[in-house]
């Protein structure tokens, strides 16, 4: 965070010199420079707490951080998938064929079909399902 931010004119400013409007430009050049977005959200995640300080200090009027960042940057994040189609439908044939897990076939599938399922750890030849609850 430190190296981030010693790179900017931004962090040359007094806190009491920074506006909203530097603020928005400061996270505009950082996506510009080929930040990520959950980057830029970590990078205002830590900047909008110290600016709060200095308002409930009496430093500033008004956190320059104060505004959504969903309206100054665009958010390019992709979902990724953590299994494919096929590696579910294979892993599901394992479970379904196998002489000692198929008693699990149907907690599995459904696990996998509601989005619950979180981990699968394979110890020697146990299998465990950690399940999130709701």
């Amino acid at each position: 965070m430190q190296n981030l931010l010693k790179k900017e004119t931004f962090s040359e400013k007094k806190i009491s010199q920074i506006k909203t409007s530097d603020a928005k430009l400061f996270l505009i050049k950082l996506q510009q420079d080929g930040k990520g977005y959950s980057t830029i959200k970590t990078v205002r995640g830590v900047l909008r707490p110290a600016f709060q300080m200095a308002v409930d200090d009496d430093v500033l009027h008004k956190s320059p951080f104060g505004f959504e960042l969903a309206t100054v940057i665009a958010n390019d994040s992709v979902t990724r998938e953590a299994v494919t189609r096929e590696q579910m439908r294979k892993f599901l044939k394992f479970v379904h064929d196998d002489n000692v897990y198929c008693k699990y076939y149907e907690v599995v599938y459904i696990l996998f079909h509601t989005g619950r399922l979180c981990t699968l750890l394979w110890q020697g030849f146990f299998l465990f399902i950690l399940a999130i609850p709701k």
